[in-house]
């Protein structure tokens, strides 16, 4: 039991690090570009982050599919947001390369919680 409790602490903080840096990007998106362009034409922006809030959110009830989701989208991220332009900032780097990597921390705790409950139902 005292595993399965750290797991989904673990899982848990994945989870909200994920849910803080999805909601911190998407305002940024939403209020960066919006006086120059308009709500409307900025959403191109929001939409990376918005989906990453939504993935994040499936995420809760299903660990290992939403962290692959997360996980493959936090590889696009860090490829689009770091090397395929000019730019290359360090922060941006470390903040879309903590997105798979917290992608890949709720796989193994989704995966490490699905084979806990199989052990337990074969004990009984």
């Amino acid at each position: 039991m005292q595993s399965e409790t750290q797991i989904r602490l673990l899982k848990t903080i994945a989870w909200i690090i994920l849910l803080i840096v999805g909601i911190a990007t998407t305002a940024f998106a939403v209020f960066s570009g919006s006086e120059d362009l308009g709500l409307w034409k900025n959403l191109p922006n929001v939409l990376p982050w918005l989906s990453l809030l939504l993935l994040t959110l499936l995420s809760w009830k299903r660990p290992v599919f939403g962290g692959l989701l997360i996980f493959l989208l936090g590889l696009f991220l860090v490829y689009f947001f770091n090397f395929s332009g000019r730019n290359f900032f360090f922060t941006t780097f470390i903040v879309t390369l903590s997105i798979p990597l917290l992608g890949f921390v709720l796989i193994l705790c989704g995966y490490s919680l699905n084979k806990l409950e199989e052990t337990a139902n074969k004990t009984q």
